[in-house]
């Protein structure tokens, strides 16, 4: 079977950075094999798949190397800078999280979260920093578990130089994600590249086959909440880096009032036809 997949790079108006997505347009035929088939064809971290929906204008689908995940912020910026074709409006997109309003202004598309989960326990940061291989004097805050969507392990670290000395503990990692019902690790770091960034993020998630990702925005809006919760940064708009250290550099615009809203560009690459 012949599927046409469109690449674009998400959280960046630069299709040297940004990360990497595969969106498949006109998907209700694929299979669960085939969707991942395409994944693993392109080795991308996921690739989003769009299908007719009797809920919202269309339902979106998401898929790792191994396995579908329920949502995916870069994948949905992709698929929309696709399928709203650069029109200026409010749309709805169904996906296993419920019907999320995508907003497209001009370039930039904003993407409502779905409800915000705080586990209001702190987790051990002797534990957290033995898989991250750093020391838990490097770790200066509450390690705690926040959803907008995904559960993520929020881990914040002193500066860059320790963010980016971490050489994670992947099987460590997966093990520890399954007893703690979370989905990532993401350490961060308001040490900053940029001056206009408020954070510097890493995420490691080796559960759903992504050893490291460069940019995700679901974590960049827990770290929103975050944010809110501990005062970090007097702010309820704030402004991630992820990726720099992968050499596929973008950001992510997080907004925090009652509803939680994360924005970014996306910018195509590549057009390809492949047979699964």
């Amino acid at each position: 079977m012949k599927i046409r997949v469109k690449l674009l790079k998400s959280f960046t108006q630069d299709p040297a950075h940004g990360a990497p997505v595969g969106v498949i347009e006109k998907a209700d035929h694929l299979t669960d094999d085939q969707m991942i088939a395409v994944v693993k064809h392109f080795d991308l971290p996921e690739c989003v798949f769009l299908q007719q929906s009797n809920k919202a204008h269309v339902k979106t689908r998401f898929f790792t190397r191994q396995q579908e995940v329920a949502y995916c912020g870069h994948a949905t910026l992709a698929a929309f800078k696709i399928w709203a074709g650069g029109q200026n409006d409010v749309f709805l997109q169904e996906t296993q999280k419920g019907v999320l309003k995508v907003r497209c202004t001009d370039e930039l598309i904003t993407l409502q979260q779905s409800t915000t989960v705080i586990n209001p326990s702190f987790l051990s940061a002797r534990e957290i920093a033995s898989l991250l291989t750093i020391s838990a004097h490097d770790v200066c805050g509450p390690c705690q578990i926040i959803s907008t969507g995904t559960p993520k392990i929020l881990v914040p670290v002193k500066n860059l130089a320790v963010l980016f000395a971490i050489e994670p503990q992947l099987d460590a990692i997966k093990t520890y994600c399954l007893q703690m019902n979370a989905c990532g690790i993401y350490p961060f770091t308001q040490d900053t590249l940029s001056p206009h960034s408020h954070f510097h993020a890493r995420q490691f998630n080796p559960l759903v086959g992504i050893d490291e990702d460069p940019i995700t925005g679901v974590a960049a809006a827990a770290l929103g909440v975050y944010n809110q919760i501990h005062k970090l940064r007097p702010t309820t708009r704030c402004i991630v880096e992820q990726g720099h250290i992968m050499n596929q550099f973008g950001t992510v615009i997080v907004d925090v009032a009652k509803e939680v809203y994360i924005s970014g560009y996306a910018v195509s690459f590549a057009e390809k036809e492949i047979s699964v």
